[in-house]
């Protein structure tokens, strides 16, 4: 069976979470002034986690020249809409 789970996370450069194998992300928004990602999980409960690693950048940072290793995810707004921040997965 398949379910969308919640994944809260710190604004910080470098993001690891912990996901089960294969979770499909949906998105990534603020809710409760508090970002976090959603994604499609089984839920089958042999489920094996992973660590799935993030980068995060606000408008207007240096980001690496070479960023084919990076899929884009999604842009939140932050601290009442005065920050705005793009998440991208790292891709082994």
């Amino acid at each position: 069976m398949k379910s969308i789970y919640k994944y809260q996370f710190p604004i910080m450069d470098d993001i690891s979470i912990d996901m089960p194998l294969g979770a499909k992300i949906l998105t990534c928004q603020i809710q409760h002034k508090t970002p976090k990602i959603w994604a499609i999980v089984d839920t089958d409960p042999s489920w094996v986690e992973t660590v799935r690693n993030f980068k995060l950048f606000g408008t207007g940072h240096k980001m690496p020249d070479n960023i084919d290793n990076l899929s884009y995810i999604s842009t939140f707004l932050a601290a009442d809409d005065n920050l705005v921040f793009h998440l991208f997965e790292v891709i082994e």
